[in-house]
């Protein structure tokens, strides 16, 4: 971590019948001796069996994983959807991603596949769009990146029927920023897309230049909070899982930790351990340039080794 990559990124309340979907959101998992209780608003348990990993609850359901693979559960502890995907991530928009013998797709609350398993990698829906990823193939158009990126549509139809270095959405914008190695497109939701410009190189800075997002207390108070706040797995364990994980995420201008996703292909298991670790940071100090708060990309890794 002794340098990083900072990339500019071009960037009523309801009152009423309280539905199952919002008493689902009451509910939660108290996290002790390495499993996951099911807990009711009162913090009282439910009487249902501890699982090894647990996700908070979304649109109903949350995520629950026995022996390495994943399912979903209702806020009973019922299982709504067998455990059997070698991974899954929470519903949003009704779908959520779900991944069979190392390709994943996405599946509806009845646990059925929308879209069929394609892709090597894919993302929850955020609106009516979601983002896959597979492995770049050809590192002379795409550049050095480990993946290349494309955003699907509730049809499962590939926007533009394009991969892409990398993909942004600013907050407001009707299209994605998208780029391809030097060059910037604007791509639509209708699938269009137009070339914008030739984007200015990405600029590496020193980390200890100043201009980098630092942690509270620096590099060593970081490390010390990966430490002590990862919860390896008992599942993992006792499969003998050991692998050293990569989290990317941004750190915006208000030092904020978001966008929070794997950089590289491990177990789901331990990936999901990253995230959440990642997701729980404090804020950070906001990177600069030109004395100017950035958004900063930043990478972090993280190592799960048996003793």
């Amino acid at each position: 971590m002794k340098q990083t990559q900072i990339t500019l990124l071009v960037i009523a309340l309801f009152t009423g019948i309280v539905t199952a979907q919002d008493q689902a959101a009451n509910y939660h998992f108290e996290f002790k001796k390495g499993q996951y209780q099911l807990m009711n608003p009162e913090g009282k348990k439910i009487k249902v069996e501890p699982f090894t990993f647990a996700s908070e609850f979304s649109e109903g359901l949350a995520l629950v994983e026995k022996d390495l693979q994943f399912g979903f559960i209702d806020s009973t502890g019922q299982v709504v959807i067998d455990c059997q995907f070698y991974d899954a991530g929470n519903f949003h928009e009704g779908l959520a991603y779900a991944a069979k013998n190392g390709k994943y797709g996405y599946i509806n609350k009845k646990g059925d596949f929308v879209f069929k398993p394609q892709f090597q990698m894919a993302r929850e829906f955020r609106g009516d769009y979601a983002k896959v990823l597979k492995e770049n193939p050809d590192t002379v158009k795409f550049g050095s990146s480990y993946h290349v990126y494309a955003i699907i549509n509730k049809e499962g139809n590939i926007l533009a029927n394009q991969y892409f270095s990398g993909i942004v959405q600013n907050s407001g914008d009707d299209y994605y920023t998208a780029y391809i190695k030097d060059s910037v497109f604007h791509v639509a939701f209708d699938g269009t897309m137009e070339f914008y410009e030739i984007k200015e190189a990405i600029e590496t800075l020193d980390i200890n230049s100043g201009d980098m997002p630092r942690y509270p207390g620096g590099e060593n108070e970081l490390r010390k909070y990966i430490a002590t706040s990862v919860r390896y797995p008992i599942s993992a364990q006792e499969n003998g899982l050991q692998a050293r994980c990569f989290i990317s995420f941004i750190v915006d201008t208000k030092g904020n930790v978001t966008e929070v996703y794997p950089a590289q292909l491990t177990y789901p298991i331990i990936l999901k351990e990253g995230v959440r670790v990642v997701k729980n940071m404090p804020r950070w100090k906001p990177g600069t340039q030109n004395n100017k708060p950035v958004k900063v990309s930043y990478t972090v890794p993280i190592n799960f080794v048996l003793q």
